[in-house]
């Protein structure tokens, strides 16, 4: 703190700033407070805030507290000129209708008052005040709203936000919290580093405000907000208590919409006077809509607007004067005893009838039926024929005597442009020249409203940024999320229920699935151990080698059949859907259910960003327990059987039944975590994808609804139901009569006169052509001109892309990145799958069915585990023992930048493979290094996890909250 040479306070913009006064005496300045704390005569604690202009004591020294270092003038005007609104309702495909909400309506609310806005009901009260607060705005509407006669409330609303209060007349309190902590939280997100006490003070004192006694204070903070049914605070207590959540915020403009709604005449009266003792006490600007006030609440209003259906202005000014305006136009006779607000309103309803039956001016169309409400408010016109505007008229060639018709109207204000343009045009008559009516024309153009904004006023000073930083936020939003949680006891339960009951689950529906293939195990071991034996070229003798093969399937449990690995991948699959379950059905209404409160909360201190961050971490916490919950269950079997301090307590019956329990016998801690991680991932990007339905849904009932629209396509596109692999490419196998055409130009005419009875026969699959051509024209040209043929049979018809395009929704499926994560994970182990080969083309009857080892990865996606790496002096090595492999292996071959080399065997044919030199494929074979392909395959899998759904959910959700909260 420095003074200066007048003695006014000059104080820095930091959060809390302690300024010692006295031994006793401390000032507080906090964002644009200040507070003083002192020590009354029997030593009891008080605090006292200071107002603009107070003196305050520094010692001996008189210091001065100037509104400049407040909000920049000691407290808000607010105008309005030309605010209008409507909206085009659609009827139908071919038909629409535009209805007006607010019609060019002017305004003026000055500090220390109370103004009212009545009108029937639909005449767009909530719309006006909507618009006056900025809580609404438009482009595509206009209208022009200012404090102070420079800020522009549509233009600044983020800045103006922290000064400007704003009551929905729709609940906006957490109903979960109680009064203390709710509060607790709206303070700390606007100020931060704030003492516990003072911050106490300022929480009661904003209550007292809001008309609650400091008696009452206790019993009303400590208790639960709940919701409208469950009547733990009444509604005269709910809508002050969503007004002190206002007033902690310090606002010098309190808008509230029909704050005495639903409310009994008792309650309506406490709230309007305690809001009419606010404005006395503070000297603030509030403007509150009420649909029919009682006497008592009547008679405390400062000002009165009124709307009649349309938008349109029906009157504006004092209170008292509107009895007898609308009794003289309605001819009615106003009753002592009547309530003011309902003679009113029944006497607009009967002057709007007259009108419109006598057809001169329509109920829509105030211009002439309220002008003397309008010369009674001069300061409120936005058009004036003024001395500057003559003397424009005199330069530009007016004639004298047009301007001597003129005169008359000097300084005459009026609010609409159409009546400004026909008075005009009425005092100079028809008479004058075109010459005269472009003048005129030019002039009716330049009478726009006035714009505070053009007029170059010197701003007492910028604001400051009082909003508190990012982190302040995310902390208090978090801290927020976890107490609405841990106040919902049921949600909890039923957070913790739903992973214990599908685990359960999925250990009585998987119980002993290891024998459900037991004997198709069995025969594809064996079947494997004659696939090598003829793969070797070893001679088969059955007699002799099948009791050694079924000796040896016995001992072979890491090998399984195709049924098998089915059943131990749908429970990856399994695992993955019901993460995704959880992740989705957690957020679907974590946004949608607070809107109310959030917009609010956006339109005044609450950054969008924060508040998503805090619901995507707070989320996480939960994903995180619930992934555990999961698979404790899951693994719990093998914790009890594989710990040695608990094995002995078991008995042995009980020890059988846990193994029938035992999904993945050999798992180990570490592969229980890397599942963990797996799960937990994919549960926490499933409730990114809530996050976003609970965003865009307009209700919590459409969110839960919208749930079974992510779900399905994930079962279904997932890769479990319709493995990925078996997605063929976008084309059909067929010899068209173009192929036929090209083929002449290689292919033996007697070759393809054999081939015509296939011309435009489509075959499903590769193989089946293959076995059809070299039926007819024999192996030896098969073997010459199979390459060619196959090529030209390809055809790619538009149905076969639209299909394949299709198809390819899989790629934007969390189900299927996920399960292929966990089949990776899987796949390091020693587990492999017998994958059976069926080919009838072969000469021998024992090698029709072949068996071959594959990881369970390889079974549902594309994924080739044979590339070979090789060290820049390895491959030369290899060139040397092999140099006519060169040749073949040029277009497999990647470099890095050091010179090592990778090559993978799956991208050359066949034949390309026989073809090789004798030893060369053992040798690349041995250079398989299929662990470093899978975690290089797990990074690329997460990675494409985070950024696709970041990019695709994330950035749309953090747009739309920004969109619907913030305009």
């Amino acid at each position: 703190m420095d003074k200066h040479d007048t003695n006014r306070l000059h104080i820095k913009q930091v959060d809390v700033e302690k300024i010692p006064l006295s031994p006793n005496k401390v000032l507080y300045h906090i964002s644009d407070r200040f507070l003083i704390n002192d020590l009354d005569d029997e030593g009891k604690e008080i605090w006292k805030e200071v107002q603009p202009g107070e003196n305050v004591y520094l010692g001996q020294e008189h210091l001065v507290f100037p509104p400049q270092i407040f909000f920049g003038n000691e407290r808000i005007t607010l105008s309005a000129y030309d605010v209008y609104w409507a909206k085009t309702f659609r009827k139908g495909f071919f038909s629409a209708e535009k209805r007006v909400f607010c019609n060019q309506i002017p305004f003026r609310a000055e500090p220390g008052t109370l103004t009212g806005i009545m009108g029937p009901s639909g005449a767009g009260k909530t719309v006006l005040l909507n618009l006056l607060s900025g809580y609404i705005c438009s482009p595509r509407n206009y209208g022009q709203v200012f404090i102070n006669g420079s800020y522009d409330v549509h233009k600044e609303r983020r800045i103006l936000g922290r000064t400007i209060g704003y009551v929905p007349q729709d609940d906006t309190l957490i109903p979960q919290l109680t009064v203390q902590q709710s509060l607790d939280y709206c303070f700390q997100l606007r100020y931060s580093g704030v003492p516990n006490n003072l911050q106490q003070h300022i929480i009661e004192d904003a209550c007292q405000k809001a008309g609650f006694s400091r008696e009452s204070l206790p019993d009303l903070l400590a208790a639960k907000i709940g919701s409208p049914d469950e009547k733990t605070l009444s509604g005269g207590e709910r809508k002050r208590v969503n007004i002190a959540h206002e007033l902690i915020r310090h606002p010098l403009l309190l808008f509230l919409d029909e704050p005495t709604s639903g409310l009994s005449s008792v309650d309506a009266d406490t709230v309007t006077q305690s809001l009419k003792e606010l404005c006395t006490r503070t000297n603030i600007t509030i403007i509150l809509t009420i649909h029919q006030p009682s006497r008592e609440s009547f008679d405390l209003l400062d000002r009165l607007l009124i709307v009649n259906q349309g938008g349109n202005l029906a009157y504006l000014g004092d209170p008292q004067d509107a009895v007898a305006y609308f009794a003289g136009h309605a001819g009615m006779t106003y009753q002592a005893r009547q309530n003011p607000a309902e003679f009113i309103l029944r006497a607009l309803n009967r002057w709007t009838a007259s009108l419109a039956a006598s057809n001169s001016v329509t109920a829509l169309s105030p211009e002439k039926s309220i002008t003397e409400a309008y010369y009674r408010q001069p300061g409120y016109f936005s058009f004036n024929l003024t001395e500057s505007l003559l003397e424009t008229l005199r330069d530009q060639g007016m004639a004298s005597e047009a301007l001597e018709r003129l005169a008359p109207l000097k300084n005459r204000r009026f609010l609409w442009r159409s009546e400004y343009r026909k008075t005009l045009k009425t005092a100079l008559g028809q008479g004058y020249d075109v010459e005269q009516r472009e003048v005129l024309r030019q002039v009716v153009q330049k009478g726009h409203p006035v714009r505070l904004s053009d007029i170059h006023q010197e701003r007492l000073r910028d604001i400051p940024n009082l909003s508190t930083s990012f982190f302040q936020q995310f902390r208090v939003l978090f801290r927020r999320n976890r107490s609405v949680t841990h106040a919902e006891i049921k949600t909890r339960l039923f957070q913790s229920f739903q992973p214990i009951a599908i685990a359960l689950l999925m250990l009585l529906a998987f119980s002993w699935y290891s024998q459900d293939y037991y004997s198709e195990d069995i025969f594809a071991r064996v079947g494997c151990y004659f696939t090598q034996k003829v793969k070797q070229g070893q001679q088969i003798r059955t007699w002799k080698d099948l009791p050694i093969a079924k000796a040896q399937a016995y001992s072979q449990p890491h090998l399984m059949s195709e049924g098998a690995a089915n059943r131990r991948a749908a429970i990856f699959f399994l695992l993955v859907a019901a993460c995704i379950w959880l992740g989705i059905i957690n957020s679907c209404q974590e946004i949608v259910a607070e809107r109310t409160v959030v917009k609010r909360e956006a339109k005044s201190i609450v950054r969008i960003f924060p508040y998503l961050v805090a619901k995507i971490i707070f989320l996480g916490y939960i994903c995180l327990k619930q992934s555990l919950l999961l698979l404790a269950i899951i693994f719990l079997p093998n914790m009890l059987l594989t710990t040695e301090r608990w094995r002995p307590l078991f008995s042995e019956g009980f020890r059988n039944l846990l193994l029938k329990f035992q999904l993945f016998p050999k798992a180990n801690f570490f592969y229980g975590a890397a599942i963990l991680a797996i799960l937990f991932i994919t549960t926490c990007v499933a409730s990114w994808m809530g996050l976003g339905i609970s965003a865009f849904a307009p209700t919590p009932k459409t969110a839960l609804t919208m749930v079974p629209l992510l779900i399905i396509p994930q079962l279904l596109l997932g890769g479990l139901i319709r493995p990925i692999k078996d997605i063929g490419r976008p084309e059909s196998i067929m010899l068209t009569p173009q192929a036929f055409s090209e083929l002449r130009r290689h292919v033996p005419d007697t070759i393809l006169d054999q081939l015509q009875d296939f011309k435009n026969r489509p075959f499903a699959r590769e193989h089946d052509f293959v076995v059809g051509i070299r039926s007819r024209i024999g192996d030896n040209a098969m073997a010459d001109y199979r390459d060619m043929l196959v090529e030209q049979a390809r055809v790619t018809t538009r149905w076969d892309r639209a299909l394949f395009y299709a198809g390819g929704l899989h790629h934007l499926m969390l189900q299927k990145w996920a399960f292929k994560a966990l089949l990776l994970y899987d796949s390091l182990g020693r587990l492999r799958v017998l994958k059976k080969i069926v080919d009838f083309d072969r000469y021998r009857e024992y090698e029709y069915i072949q068996f071959e080892e594959q990881r369970l990865v390889e079974m549902f996606f594309p994924v080739s585990l044979d590339s070979a790496y090789y060290t820049a002096q390895e491959y030369q090595n290899f060139l040397a023992d092999f140099p006519d492999a060169t040749t073949m292996l040029q277009d497999i071959i990647h470099f890095d930048r050091v010179g090592n080399v990778s090559l993978q065997l799956s991208d050359l044919s066949e034949r390309e493979r026989q073809a090789l030199p004798r030893g060369s494929e053992d040798n690349i074979l041995a250079h398989r290094a299929p662990k470093r392909q899978i975690y290089a395959l797990l990074t690329h899998t997460f990675i494409i996890i985070v950024v696709l759904y970041g990019f695709f959910v994330l950035v749309p959700t953090y747009w739309w909250l920004r969109k619907s909260l913030l305009t």
